[in-house]
Parts: C-alpha cells; structure tokens; sequence
C-alpha cells in the first residue's frame, strides 16, 4: 500500500496503555496520533477534537469498562462517555467505514449500535490480551487496505466541493 494513513487513536485516561499498544502496532503501517497529544493549550476539548478531524484518514476509539451505569433498572459496565461521543464525531466528520470502536468484552453497547459488527477485547490483564488486541489490529489494517483499493467519493460536503471544482474549473482551464 502507498498510502500511509493518518489515524487518530483515542481512549479514556484507563484505557491509555490499550492505545499505546494499538499504536505500537501500526508502527510503519500508518502515521497515529494518540489523544494525549491532541489537546492545544487555551482551546476546549471540543474545540481540539473539531478541528482535527480533516487531519486523519481514519479513527481509532477504544471502550474500556471504566465506569458502571444502570440504564432500564440493570447495572452494568460501560465505557466512558467522552469517548463515545468521539466516536460519533469522527463518524460524523470521517464516515461510518473510517472510524473503529473497539470494546472491551462485557461493556454495555448502546442501542444505536446493536447489529454492528464491533472488535472486541478482553480486559487488558486476561489471558490472550496480546494475541487478540494484535487480531483486532490486524483486522483493521486489513478493512484499511481494501478501502483504499476502492474509490469511495462519499457524501461529505468538502469532497463534494473539491470534485466540483476540479471538474468545474481545473479541467475546463487545462482543456
């Protein structure tokens, strides 16, 4: 693959270590950024996450059971909120095909997102972490290469643009 793909890699502040390791493993595959050096000074949250998302090619969000929520009068595990909501949002900004929610096994997994095919995996002290976390990754590689052997024009408005400018305004002056 020619293409190096830029990939934004999150997680919560529990889940750092399970980044690092995702990270360390698309070493020479692809260039990642983890969300510990995503953050400017003097800008919210939000503000930083927005404004990054033109910069990646593709996302990365991990769920780890860090927090206990009752949700319909059960309690269970679930992970933290922030880092769902950044997955919708590069969802949102990069397409549905670009952007991984990897779960840790037993979390609770909102209802909008029953009957997607989501990568699980163990908690990080269980037997077989490694060789799973490595599958999950090698997984994604693998959905990556396949996109990128495929034109997807997509519906965002900025691709849109530039191909109507390109067919617009660059071909017509080179003819």
């Amino acid at each position: 693959m020619d293409f190096i793909p830029n990939i934004f890699v999150g997680s919560s502040s529990e889940g750092k270590n399970i980044t690092d390791i995702v990270i360390k493993q698309l070493e020479g595959f692809a260039e990642c950024m983890s969300w510990t050096k995503a953050f400017e000074i003097g800008k919210s949250n939000f503000e930083n996450l927005t404004g990054q998302i033109a910069f990646y090619d593709y996302a990365i969000l991990i769920a780890t059971a860090d927090d206990v929520t009752v949700s319909r009068k059960k309690k269970g595990k679930t992970g933290r909120d922030n880092v769902l909501f950044e997955f919708g949002l590069f969802t949102g900004g990069l397409g549905h095909s670009r952007v991984f929610y990897i779960l840790e096994n037993d979390i609770k997994i909102p209802s909008d997102l029953s009957g997607i095919t989501l990568p699980f995996i163990p908690n990080f002290k269980a037997d077989g972490f490694n060789t799973i976390i490595a599958e999950r990754v090698k997984e994604i590689k693998i959905h990556i290469e396949n996109k990128e052997k495929t034109f997807d024009l997509g519906f965002l408005p900025s691709t849109a643009l530039a191909y109507g400018y390109f067919s617009n305004f660059i071909v017509r002056t080179v003819e």
